[in-house]
């Protein structure tokens, strides 16, 4: 098993990738990981020199898209690797040079000391960020307060720890971003949150791929992954709540025919039916799909038993 696996991914950083593989280096060559340690940089479709400053640096593999895929592209390309040589901690830090890489050390430390699973940074800034940036992370952190009831401070700092248990429940749908759905993945597959502050300095080249659209395409990445971990939350809320709301109309019709204030029964006979149609066929939607979810998550720990060992001792 690999100790310690650092996921860089990088979009034309020439300018900023030497400096952050430098400082990469520096630190691990000086701590317990000093000759257990891998940098996997994921170049994601750079047009520039970032690759070529990338190969100067040793225990760094390169691993390349042909084209741009998107941030959350790389970081899952990267977690699949460090799954693939089976990783017993994972680091994800920028290529940008705005994280610190001695903080490294410290988001690690809960991991060693098993009291966390996965430990995000809360970054410290020593800048102004634009209204955007900051009102987008505090809805996003509230967001991912209410989903998986951990106490989440800054849900995308761009640098977060993991142990293998967490890696290998990590489910990231999209291109585009993944910062909430590793929050998501782990706290539904019942993993340890910690928060540990990080500097956060501003970025002195290049730009963030952060926009208005972001909010748009991480809703729905958060959305998706709600549906292939708990179906029936998304669907059979969705179904009771339509089924409500039809029953809710039908009630309401009828007492206004009871009082006269109707000619008729029902107005809207059709309008309830197609309401109680869709909200049934998305409980029943619901209800299967937890099924498969479950016998699934089943299965696997069937095979997990299988193939391990138990013994009991006298």
């Amino acid at each position: 098993m690999n100790e310690l696996m650092i996921v860089v991914p990088a979009f034309n950083e020439e300018k900023s990738v030497g400096r952050v593989l430098t400082d990469l280096t520096r630190v691990l060559s000086n701590c317990q990981f000093k000759n257990k340690y891998r940098i996997i940089l994921v170049n994601d479709g750079s047009t520039d020199d970032t690759t070529g400053i990338a190969r100067k640096f040793k225990n760094t593999y390169i691993f390349s898209h042909k084209i741009n895929k998107g941030l959350g592209a790389a970081v899952k390309a990267g977690l699949n690797i460090c799954k693939k040589l089976n990783a017993k901690y994972v680091v994800k830090i920028d290529a940008d040079g705005q994280h610190n890489a001695s903080d490294i050390l410290n988001l690690i430390n809960p991991l060693l000391e098993n009291k966390a699973d996965v430990v995000y940074g809360k970054r410290i800034l020593n800048f102004r960020t634009s209204l955007v940036r900051k009102f987008g992370n505090i809805f996003f952190s509230y967001l991912m307060r209410v989903l998986t009831s951990w106490n989440i401070r800054d849900s995308q700092p761009g640098i977060f720890a993991i142990n293998n248990e967490s890696l290998k429940a990590i489910k990231i749908f999209g291109h585009y971003n993944y910062t909430q759905q590793v929050l998501l993945s782990c706290q539904l597959n019942g993993m340890r949150f910690m928060h540990v502050d990080v500097s956060f300095s501003k970025r002195k080249t290049g730009g963030s791929f952060v926009s208005l659209r972001y909010v748009y395409k991480a809703l729905a990445q958060i959305l998706v992954l709600l549906i292939c971990f708990q179906p029936l939350k998304v669907f059979g809320r969705l179904g009771i709540f339509l089924l409500i709301f039809g029953a809710l109309i039908f009630i309401f019709q009828s007492l206004s025919w009871v009082l006269g204030f109707s000619d008729r029964v029902i107005s809207n006979v059709n309008l309830i039916l197609g309401i109680s149609i869709v909200g049934g066929q998305s409980l029943l939607a619901g209800l299967l799909g937890q099924l498969i979810v479950n016998l699934n998550e089943e299965k696997r720990i069937d095979k997990e038993l299988e193939s391990s060992e138990i013994k009991f001792d006298n």
